[in-house]
């Protein structure tokens, strides 16, 4: 299950009109500056834009940046609306936020339109701001249904509507983690739970999936199981409370910590992760990230190549890739500048997406969607480019945002 299968960004930031279809396992690369987090920072803005209040702690509890206010619209083109549009659709659902930087200091954006569309194509109006303590499923239903007036007489399709405009509320959030926060050597100033934005709740919430009905699930375990093949370290870890034998007395970390022992010499004690590679704590954030019980289903990781050499990151997604499939309600984002990462992506998948994000000739961010040709299947697509992984389509320059003729000089008949 996707929580969003389009998404389509207007007048925001870098990103003049574009429109992404989305699938269960999403990957954007692209060079230093193309506007790829600006993305991320779209769909934390929509999420926060769904919950109908939307201010500074909405936004930034999402993960997104929170920017000086006239960074928020776009900067190109002809654009003179003071007004950003994000609209996402699922299953024939569409929900459309319009927002304008506020000339108010206390609140940075005002909703200007909230719209959202059935399947049956007829379009409404909602309110701009509804009561926490009001915006429950129920109150939702009968909004949006209130001509029927009984819940007996209720459609399907407002029950669907209500069970995805809360999935909207509770979910997303874009994680940065910081090698120096994961460790355990730096607080989390973030407020995002149970990890902490920038992962600083990690040993708290790797005992919470251990001591949880989480660890009953069969794909939980085999994902913390394939730790030491997705990291290429002889570890075992645990979380336990910090101690002069693992930690130097200058170090203050939380109550908990995660060590680290080499499976191969078990004589040998267990260090602190401050003092074992960095890859293995972010290898187990995003572990947790998936299998938390109160991690968001939708999530984004920028920079998914954080602290990983190349091998590790395609090590790292096809091990995500497995997991998503055994558990469907998950969708997410990852931004990379690694190419390696495009190699644990199959085109093929229809789970999978691939983009390209570059910047046009105008300056405008282009996001496209890499994909085969229509009617090429796998082993075509094999035959005809001898096997090439697309991390060498990427190095060679054959991507400028799209399967290009180039493929077919470099690798074709």
């Amino acid at each position: 299950m996707a929580f969003l299968d389009s998404f389509r960004i207007q007048n925001f930031k870098s990103i003049l009109d574009q429109t992404i279809d989305l699938g269960k396992l999403n990957l954007f690369i692209g060079p230093n500056g193309a506007g790829k987090s600006n993305i991320l920072d779209a769909f934390a803005m929509y999420h926060a834009a769904a919950s109908f209040n939307i201010n500074e702690s909405q936004i930034a509890i999402r993960g997104a940046r929170l920017s000086p206010k006239d960074l928020y619209l776009s900067y190109l083109g002809n654009n003179t609306d003071n007004y950003f549009t994000l609209s996402g659709g699922k299953a024939g659902f569409r929900l459309t936020c319009s927002l304008s930087v506020s000339e108010d200091r206390k609140r940075s954006f005002q909703i200007i339109s909230r719209e959202l569309e059935l399947k049956n194509g007829k379009k409404k109006d909602l309110p701009f701001f509804i009561p926490d303590n009001e915006a429950k499923e129920l109150d939702m239903v009968l909004m949006i249904n209130h001509e029927n007036g009984s819940l007996d007489h209720m459609e399907n399709e407002y029950r669907e509507i209500a069970q995805w405009w809360k999935s909207l509320q509770d979910g997303y959030v874009s994680y940065l983690p910081v090698s120096p926060v994961l460790q355990g050597i730096m607080p989390d100033t973030s407020m995002g739970e149970p990890l902490g934005l920038y992962g600083g709740s990690l040993a708290k919430a790797i005992k919470e999936i251990i001591e949880g009905d989480a660890w009953k699930i069969k794909a939980v375990n085999e994902l913390f199981e394939s730790f030491p093949e997705v990291t290429g370290l002889p570890y075992r870890f645990r979380v336990e409370p910090p101690s002069a034998e693992n930690i130097n007395s200058h170090l203050h970390p939380g109550s908990l910590i995660v060590t680290f022992q080499d499976r191969n010499h078990p004589d040998m004690r267990s260090v602190f992760a401050g003092d074992a590679p960095e890859g293995a704590s972010y290898v187990l954030f995003v572990m947790a990230a998936l299998c938390h019980p109160d991690s968001p289903r939708f999530f984004a990781l920028d920079n998914v190549d954080h602290a990983l050499n190349p091998g590790l990151v395609r090590n790292l997604i096809f091990q995500m890739s497995h997991f998503i499939k055994q558990v469907p309600d998950r969708q997410v984002l990852m931004t990379s500048h690694n190419p390696t990462a495009l190699d644990a992506i199959d085109i093929f998948n229809a789970d999978h997406r691939l983009f390209v994000v570059r910047r046009g000739e105008d300056g405008a961010t282009i996001i496209d969607r890499i994909k085969p040709p229509d009617g090429m299947n796998r082993e075509e697509w094999s035959e005809k480019y001898k096997g090439a992984p697309l991390s060498d389509f990427w190095l060679s320059g054959a991507f400028s945002g799209a399967l290009t003729p180039m493929m077919d000089a470099l690798w074709g008949e």
